[in-house]
């Protein structure tokens, strides 16, 4: 009987044992993960792929596609589309954990690999002509509002302007915006259907449906807000193009914010409206302004050949405690509007300040560094729905996301053919920016310790 006692107990020692050793080799392979501590929210089992430019993508694009399916056969490949080249992604369990290994393999000579530091969440080849990142995941609040309010009818102004606004946004309802000012896209041979007005890149397919299903229809109202600014600044009407980068419960991801600002380029935008973005603290000390290998070239190689004006939100508080101050806190891709002392960037930053105009918004961000400019807010820090009559309405919404439309706005009404000659992506900002966004009033002394020049500007709407 002792024999055949001691066999079980030896067994079932031996099993106890070994899930002793599994459960330490499991735990040890945690807190071995290389990507343990990274705050950004990402997509797991996803890369997202950027090509400098189309000759690097042709020399390129295949030789990554077969080295990934070599490492991961059942790989799946996921394009804009096929005329955009320069981004894909790829899905593949566990893919973002060889970051590294696939810059390594892609160095062809041209220097040792750039990453982040401390954590490898992006990189690119030494000679920049392949940028890998995580996906990053972003969201953007769901306000809601009252848009079927819209008392005006703005569709009875005809007089146009030569200027193309793309917005990145939750896409667009007509019921709402009139589908006479929007651009009809080019349709590039095969990449986009015929008598298309825009495009969404969010969903399991890629298409034309840039329907704003949001509850907050907030990129509708993004887009109301800068045609309310034209029409009281009795400007012509320039061609909308609606860019659908969130679902409809306004969540996007840096893939799909590439894919559109790929295809606002190939629809040739002038102004392009990013009322979004997402946080990232990482530093990346051998890249311009030590930004985001990917988001600090769209404003440069990635994007050239094109002279896009950016303007974008500088971002909202969104858990208490948050580090407002962007210097201390990045947010994207507000945060590309100082690439370094006297270096080119063609984004504009925007905020919100108080009636006072003394100070910005306590749940907004500010910098003097990276905020070029603040939109005065009609009151308590937030703004009257575009097109509603106040004597019947006073509700408020607040957001830099609308803060930025009004000043999308403000730019479109000074627009002119002569600011294509402009050099955004070549010149410092000092040398453009009083010429497109002329002072409004005296600098205001406190205001300029949270927003460069210390200026603000007043919207206008249609009871002005």
């Amino acid at each position: 009987m002792k024999n055949l006692i001691k066999a079980p107990l030896l067994y079932i020692g031996s099993i106890l044992l070994c899930l002793v050793i599994a459960c330490e080799t499991q735990k040890n392979e945690e807190s071995e993960n290389p990507l343990k501590g990274v705050k950004t929210p990402y997509q797991k089992n996803e890369l997202v792929f950027s090509y400098q430019n189309e000759k690097i993508a042709h020399h390129l694009r295949d030789s990554v596609e077969s080295y990934i399916y070599s490492k991961f056969p059942n790989a799946i490949k996921v394009v804009c589309n096929d005329c955009i080249n320069l981004v894909e992604l790829y899905r593949a369990e566990n893919l973002e954990y060889y970051l590294t290994d696939i810059l390594e393999f892609f160095t062809d000579g041209h220097g040792e690999i750039k990453t982040a530091r401390p954590i490898n969440v992006a990189g690119t080849t030494g000679d920049s002509s392949l940028a890998v990142s995580l996906n990053y995941l972003f969201k953007v609040d769901q306000q809601g509002n009252n848009t079927g309010r819209n008392v005006l009818n703005p569709s009875n102004l005809t007089s146009r302007k030569n200027l193309v606004i793309a917005t990145l946004d939750s896409g667009l309802d007509t019921d709402f915006f009139p589908k006479d000012y929007l651009k009809q896209v080019e349709s590039l041979g095969n990449c986009y259907s015929e008598n298309s007005f825009g495009w969404n890149f969010t969903g399991p397919e890629f298409n034309d449906d840039f329907h704003d299903d949001t509850d907050s229809k907030h990129g509708t109202v993004v887009n109301l807000y800068m045609l309310e600014e034209l029409i009281a600044g009795k400007s012509g009407i320039p061609e909308f193009l609606p860019i659908k980068v969130l679902d409809k419960d306004n969540n996007g991801s840096l893939f799909s914010l590439l894919c559109g600002l790929h295809f606002a380029k190939s629809q040739k935008a002038d102004l392009i409206n990013m009322s979004l973005g997402f946080y990232d603290n990482m530093k990346y000390p051998d890249f311009p302004g030590e930004k985001h290998p990917i988001m600090g070239h769209l404003t440069r190689s990635f994007l050239d050949g094109h002279q896009m004006l950016m303007v974008a939100a500088s971002g909202n508080v969104v858990e208490e405690g948050q580090e407002r101050n962007l210097e201390k806190n990045w947010f994207y891709p507000g945060v590309l509007s100082n690439m370094g002392e006297k270096k080119p960037s063609n984004v504009i930053t925007v905020t919100t300040t108080g009636i006072d105009r003394q100070s910005v918004s306590a749940n907004q961000n500010y910098s003097s560094k990276y905020v070029d400019v603040a939109i005065r807010s009609d009151a308590d820090y937030g703004f009257r729905l575009p097109f509603v009559n106040t004597q019947n309405h006073e509700e408020l919404i607040a957001g830099s996301s609308f803060a930025t439309a009004i000043m999308t706005g403000k730019i479109a009404v000074r627009w002119d053919d002569s600011f294509r000659n402009i050099n955004f992506q070549r010149s410092p900002k000092t040398d453009w920016i009083n010429e497109v966004l002329p002072p409004e009033g005296p600098v205001n002394v406190n205001l300029s310790n949270q927003v460069n020049r210390g200026i603000s500007y007043i919207r206008l709407n249609n009871r002005q």
